[in-house]
């Protein structure tokens, strides 16, 4: 089911959204967010196996329903979905390779939306530090990465290109929407960074606060800026989008 696809079932169910304006959606988001924060706290692990793809899907919602149709939209929604379905597979300890994959894929769509829209950016100041993150991460997680040593590699390798090219695009492009992407591409480093350190080496009892945390801003930042970035191609093209 594509990310399209999902959000008409909703529609088709007569979900009025139009009654909404902006600021109550982004309340509604930060309820659903701040319920599965609260389910995870108290360790309600049935409710938060419900409210984490609530949450995910309400800020998937987002660029959905408040940006215009165009490329664009769809290629920020299509990696929102796989980030969604990436939770999901998620939630049980035997899916987590599976999870990763979906991840992966959210991080490569960023990647093509991010150079269809302004091209590769050959930024070496902003790549240099996130090669020598990324590298530190690995190398701590190392040891404790097991069979997951190559899988983990790549996936490393894929967010430090998918940050850069966000980083770089938004020094590039220099607007407020793209700062918002660059600063969702650098929570989702961060964020990604602090569930593999609390998963393969580290226990912390309140280690998926800071995790859930930093995820849903970063990807609440990444929808942001994507219909930010829709509006104001629509507004340039006097209306009409392609």
């Amino acid at each position: 089911m594509g990310p399209v696809m999902l959000a008409n079932i909703l529609r088709a169910k007569n979900l009025d959204v139009k009654r909404f304006n902006w600021a109550k959606w982004q309340g509604g988001i930060g309820l659903c967010v701040a319920g599965a924060l609260l389910a995870e706290c108290l360790g309600l692990t049935d409710v938060f196996m419900v409210a984490k793809p609530i949450a995910t899907l309400s800020i998937f919602l987002l660029p959905y329903f408040f940006a215009p149709p165009s490329k664009e939209r769809t290629r920020f929604l299509s990696a929102l979905f796989f980030c969604l379905v990436g939770d999901v597979l998620l939630l049980f300890d035997g899916l987590f390779l599976a999870g990763l994959i979906a991840f992966l894929i959210a991080h490569l769509l960023l990647i093509h939306t991010f150079k269809s829209m302004h091209g590769w950016r050959w930024d070496m100041r902003i790549l240099l530090p996130l090669v020598l993150f990324g590298g530190l991460i690995y190398a701590y997680l190392f040891a404790g990465l097991g069979l997951l040593k190559v899988p983990v590699a790549g996936y490393v390798l894929v967010i430090v290109i998918m940050s850069w090219q966000g980083i770089a695009t938004a020094r590039y492009v220099g607007n407020r929407a793209w700062q918002l992407i660059a600063l969702g591409c650098i929570l989702f480093m961060i964020s990604d960074a602090a569930l593999a350190v609390f998963r393969f080496r580290l226990e912390w009892s309140y280690s998926g606060l800071l995790v859930l945390s930093t995820y849903w801003s970063a990807i609440w930042l990444l929808a942001v800026g994507a219909t930010r970035i829709c509006l104001a191609k629509k507004k340039k093209n006097g209306g009409a989008i392609a």
